[in-house]
């Protein structure tokens, strides 16, 4: 999957620092459903103060172009551990 070649990060006054992201992009998938389409995404960042962690939420809007048109809508939560 292709996804997010434009990002945005804004920063949220907060202990530790929050950032909104905003993104776009083109989804391809090759896998048992091959579909084409755009795909958008939203979400929420925190970076803890002193801390290597990162938590984050996101949704993601997707309009499939390929076959039949139809749209669905993605969505995840995870943390990365910066080193």
């Amino acid at each position: 999957m292709i996804f997010r070649l434009f990002d945005r990060h804004t920063g949220l006054n907060g202990a530790g620092k929050t950032t909104f992201n905003i993104g776009g992009g083109v989804r391809f998938r090759t896998e048992d459903d091959e579909s084409f389409g755009v795909r958008g995404v939203v979400g929420l960042s925190h970076f803890f103060s002193n801390s290597p962690f990162e938590i984050y939420g996101e949704l993601a809007p997707v309009l499939i172009l390929v076959d039949d048109v139809s749209g669905k809508l993605d969505a995840g939560v995870g943390f990365h551990y910066l080193f």
